[in-house]
């Protein structure tokens, strides 16, 4: 099964498990009235969005200029 994904879907689905088991204990947080549980669950969607948008098309074409903006964007969010 492992073999008819490419590398390149390989790191993305290893890079989307990381995320998954980093965001979804902020989800079970009770302390859902503290600005900072919300700042931390915002910010853990952002990253898992942009990091779907930058690998959709990883190796298939030349990263852009949005592609780099969005790249700083995460990077700032960690």
């Amino acid at each position: 099964m492992i073999y008819r994904f490419s590398h390149i879907h390989l790191i993305r689905l290893a890079g989307l498990f990381i995320w998954l088991s980093q965001t979804i204990p902020l989800f079970f947080n009770t302390n859902w009235h503290d600005s900072q549980s919300w700042l931390w669950l915002t910010s853990h969607i952002a990253f898992g969005i942009g990091f779907l948008i930058l690998t959709k098309n990883i190796g298939h074409k030349k990263p852009e200029y949005d592609d780099w903006i969005l790249l700083f964007a995460m990077i700032t969010v960690i």
